[in-house]
């Protein structure tokens, strides 16, 4: 569970000590339950079941840029319900791995929210190069939908990807590569890096479709 209040504006103050007037303040409350369920049939592989329960709601005055047709900023809600399951291979392949994954969310709350979802079914391919070097190979498919957007937004079609992954230590992993998923093209940058035993630097760079308050969930 998790509550937080910030500029609805932005902007730093002086000094970096701001006073927020009431009219803009915007509140974030949530929660969030995962359960999960792993088994492992020997080296043949991994099975992953997960479900996520995830509630937020968002309060503050509508915020509008002058001139703009529609308000930057407006009080939302979301409830998401997802389930997801994955299967990935074991070292049976040898150098090969393989991850075949799916992943529905379905979204209720206000304004574009109401009836959204979005679903993937996607494989992952593998191959280790040498040691701590991969590369992999990602073909899958995307199920996209806000209905209640101006206009309607969909998304349906195929999802790909490809690139190298590195992995210099055994709390360490650097993901580079180039794919086409919520109907555009963008690179892909995922990276954890163990500095020391507790601290841990974590970057990631991806082009993905929702709302703040979705992002925000993420």
């Amino acid at each position: 569970a998790y509550a937080s209040e910030q500029s609805t504006t932005g902007g730093v103050a002086s000094g970096g000590i701001s006073t927020l007037a009431s009219n803009n303040r915007t509140t974030t409350t949530g929660f969030s339950a995962s359960p999960s369920f792993t088994h492992k049939f020997g080296d043949t592989g991994t099975l992953q079941l997960g479900y996520s329960l995830q509630s937020s709601n968002q309060t503050g005055n509508a915020t509008s840029v002058a001139g703009a047709a529609q308000p930057y900023f407006v009080g939302t809600y979301s409830l998401t319900n997802q389930e997801s399951a994955s299967f990935t291979t074991g070292p049976a392949l040898g150098r090969f791995n393989n991850t075949l994954s799916a992943i529905a969310s379905e979204y209720a709350g206000s304004d574009i929210l109401a009836g959204a979802h979005q679903y993937f079914v996607i494989n992952t391919l593998r191959f280790a190069v040498v040691r701590r070097v991969y590369i992999f190979g990602t073909l899958g498919y995307e199920d996209i939908s806000y209905p209640n957007s101006l206009p309607p937004f969909k998304v349906k079609g195929g999802v790909w990807a490809a690139g190298i992954i590195l992995t210099p230590a055994p709390d360490s992993a650097i993901t580079v590569g180039y794919g086409h998923a919520y109907g555009v093209d963008s690179p892909i940058l995922r990276a954890t890096l163990g500095l020391t035993a507790r601290t841990h630097l974590a970057v990631s760079y991806s082009n993905l479709i929702g709302t703040s308050l979705q992002t925000l969930q993420s």
